[in-house]
C-alpha cells in the first residue's frame, strides 16, 4: 500500500516537472535558496555558540565591551574576549 502511494506520488512530481517548466524551475529555486540560507544561518550560530569552547578554562572566560563617547553622543564600540 505505501510503496503505491510512494509510486504515485513520485509519477505526479514528474509529471508536473514536465508540463510546468518554469513553475517548476521557480519552485526549485526557491528551495535550494532557502536551505543554502538555512544551513548558512546553523552554521554561523553554531560557530558563534562554540567559539570558546576550545580554551581549557572556559568558564574564566570574559568579555570586555567599551563604548566610547564625544560631546554626549556614541561614536563607536568594540569588544575584547
Amino acid at each position: 500500500m505505501n510503496m503505491q502511494l510512494l509510486r504515485n506520488n513520485l509519477r505526479l512530481a514528474f509529471r508536473t516537472l514536465r508540463h510546468d517548466k518554469l513553475f517548476s524551475v521557480v519552485n526549485l529555486f526557491g528551495l535550494t535558496a532557502s536551505m543554502a540560507a538555512a544551513l548558512l544561518i546553523f552554521q554561523y550560530a553554531f560557530f558563534e555558540l562554540n567559539y570558546d569552547r576550545g580554551q581549557g578554562q572556559q568558564e574564566n572566560i570574559y568579555r570586555v565591551f567599551t563604548s566610547t563617547h564625544y560631546k554626549g553622543e556614541p561614536v563607536g564600540q568594540s569588544a575584547l574576549t
